[in-house]
């Protein structure tokens, strides 16, 4: 009898958590705390450059990856309208609030290694179609 009640009142409670929105933002979740990761990953890319070409095969990595973590994030948009206001869901303030600190750290940090081979022609290169894949930014899908 007394694993009967306890079995009703996990399930209970279990199915109170998803109702209530516990795991509603999940993936939102994993997201960011995926894309804070991978910035500070370039930094440390960019902290290690020996050369201009190590500068600029992490300027290419990272502009790929952000542009898919963009498309990755405009379907997330799609699934919860309420994201593309002013103010994000109180469930996820403290993710977004942590991912703007983060955006802050990488452009103080990268600043320095990328001054440093800033005339270098790879860089310039990568810095081109860094620019350029920004603008895609404003298309359907990611295109390499």
């Amino acid at each position: 009898m007394k694993k009967k009640i306890l079995v009703t009142v996990v399930i209970l409670a279990a199915l109170g958590a998803v109702s209530c929105g516990f795991w509603k933002y999940s993936d939102v979740k994993a997201h960011i705390d995926k894309m804070i990761e991978y910035q500070y990953s370039y930094i440390e890319k960019l902290e290690k450059a020996e050369k201009g070409e190590d500068i600029a095969q992490a300027m290419d990595e990272y502009i790929d990856t952000m542009i898919q973590f963009g498309f990755d994030m405009r379907k997330l948009t799609e699934k919860y309208p309420e994201l593309q206001k002013d103010e994000p869901p109180e469930e996820l303030k403290g993710h977004f609030n942590k991912l703007n600190e983060t955006i802050s750290i990488v452009s103080t940090r990268v600043a320095g290694p990328l001054q440093r081979y800033s005339l270098d022609p790879v860089v310039l290169k990568a810095q081109k179609r860094y620019t350029e894949r920004l603008l895609q930014l404003s298309t359907d899908s990611p295109k390499k």
